[in-house]
């Protein structure tokens, strides 16, 4: 099988590659096998020039780093319906096997078919400083990890899965490669790994991302980008009270769309947030952990007993209501 077979490459096909270290030599070998087609090899970000003859490489020239730029955005989308298969670098890396994403990265289109991510499995058993990570601090933020501790296989998972990690920004269908499996030994690794992340995520394809960071004059083409995603569920994670307000004031525009408003919850699902013991979740005690923990929830807490009450209340209203309709 292809690399071309393996992620479903067909005309009006656009892939964007995120990640690690790697993801030129992925799209240069993606290209050399789709000759045949007429392909657009770009970026979003930056990337070194492809001197493979008969494959096209557009972007802007950086004289002082040698490396091709983003075109403007609008250039680019203009450019890609001229081609069968477009093939863009969507994520920088220097090279290096492990990353941490900036609140803008990765750079992907909404438009792309396909969101390609690039594991690199000589990470493994390194000590997690600047000489193994690009964008160290993000990297140490997401996954937990201390400077110069070992990056270890669930610390990779964090990265590939974790809500703010290498898919945060994706479109379209989400495919995950392993490279740099040069023995037996981390052959069964790269196994063990996406073995624990397909039985963690089993079944399931993400439609998209989106981070909340978005103003109140972008939240149209949000709406847009999730009603035509194809998505069946949303989980809107915008904090308490904006995603509620979100959701009452979106529910016309995104119609047989269920949304959920996870908050926090999200963290602890991603492993960004250390959960509860087992026997406080057992027993439905979990929130108190989490108030324990963040003291600043107690407001929000303290107001729960009065929502219960009140629903208490309205419900004894309505059902004296209903008898009198009733006599």
């Amino acid at each position: 099988m292809t690399i071309v077979d393996y992620l479903n490459i067909s005309e009006g096909s656009v892939i964007a590659v995120v990640g690690c270290g790697g993801k030129t030599s992925l799209i240069k070998l993606a290209a050399e096998s789709l000759r045949e087609k007429k392909v657009l090899v770009s970026t979003t970000t930056k990337m070194f020039p492809m001197e493979t003859e008969g494959i096209q490489n557009f972007g802007l020239p950086n004289p002082a780093s040698g490396k091709l730029e983003s075109l403007p955005g609008n250039i680019l989308a203009e450019l890609i319906p001229r081609y069968d298969i477009t093939l863009l670098e969507a994520d920088g890396s220097r090279g290096l096997p492990c990353k941490g994403w900036l609140h803008n990265e990765p750079v992907v289109p909404d438009y792309s078919t396909h969101t390609v991510g690039l594991v690199t499995m000589n990470a493994l058993g390194k000590a997690a400083t600047e000489n193994i990570v690009h964008r160290l601090p993000e990297f140490l933020s997401l996954t937990g990890l201390k400077e110069g501790e070992t990056v270890t296989e669930r610390a990779l998972e964090v990265m590939v899965c974790a809500s703010n990690g290498m898919f945060k920004e994706s479109a379209g269908k989400k495919y995950l490669l392993v490279n740099q499996v040069e023995d037996d030994t981390t052959a069964r690794i790269a196994q063990s790994f996406l073995y624990n992340i397909k039985e963690k995520y089993p079944n399931i394809m993400i439609a998209g991302t989106k981070n909340g960071y978005f103003s109140n004059d972008e939240e149209d083409e949000v709406v847009r980008s999730i009603a035509n995603s194809g998505a069946k569920a949303a989980f809107i994670c915008l904090g308490s009270p904006r995603q509620e307000l979100f959701m009452q004031r979106r529910k016309k525009d995104l119609q047989g769309i269920l949304m959920f408003g996870l908050g926090g919850s999200l963290d602890g699902i991603a492993g960004n947030v250390k959960r509860a013991p087992d026997w406080m979740i057992h027993i439905h005690l979990e929130w108190l952990y989490r108030t324990a923990r963040q003291p600043k929830r107690i407001f929000r807490v303290s107001k729960i007993p009065f929502f219960l009450l009140s629903v208490f209340f309205d419900s004894i209203k309505q059902r004296k209501k209903q008898a009198k309709e009733v006599l």
